[in-house]
């Protein structure tokens, strides 16, 4: 299920605040937005549990924030990935055998669960996420 993240830029790690639709994330950088462009005497570091990313100079003023829709990020799959490098060695090892090893899709399902299963007992699960789409919240200067 998507989120949105408000952030400096593209470029900004995706930590704090998630919002569940495009409107409420536009809503909150559109006020922050307006706070750090009014007479009120509000900084960048008022938002930083709102917004993802970090100011070079603090001088810097903010025109536009940008919203990016983030899905949380899966596991690949192990599976497929453990045995194309166990080709790929056993290729490099001087095995004449390009089928090797000819393992069923079935058993690279299998050796996925097993895997993804030992990750996430062990507590390694994805932290990050795959950006979907971004948006431009610019500011409204009078």
């Amino acid at each position: 299920m998507s989120k949105f993240v408000i952030v400096l830029n593209e470029d900004a790690e995706i930590g704090g605040e998630q919002y569940d639709t495009l409107e409420e994330a536009k809503s909150v950088a559109t006020n922050i937005l307006n706070q750090l462009n009014g007479n009120s005497s509000s900084s960048l570091d008022d938002f930083e549990d709102e917004v993802c990313g970090y100011l070079d100079d603090e001088e810097d003023s903010i025109d536009n924030l940008t919203i990016l829709e983030v899905t949380p990020a899966v596991f690949p799959d192990f599976g497929y990935m453990i045995f194309d490098g166990l080709e790929d060695y056993s290729m490099d090892e001087g095995n004449p055998d390009d089928e090797y090893p000819d393992a069923t899709n079935k058993e690279q399902e299998e050796l996925n669960t097993l895997v993804t299963k030992w990750l996430t007992n062990k507590g390694y699960t994805p932290n990050w996420f795959n950006v979907e789409h971004s948006y431009q919240v610019e500011a409204q200067h009078e």
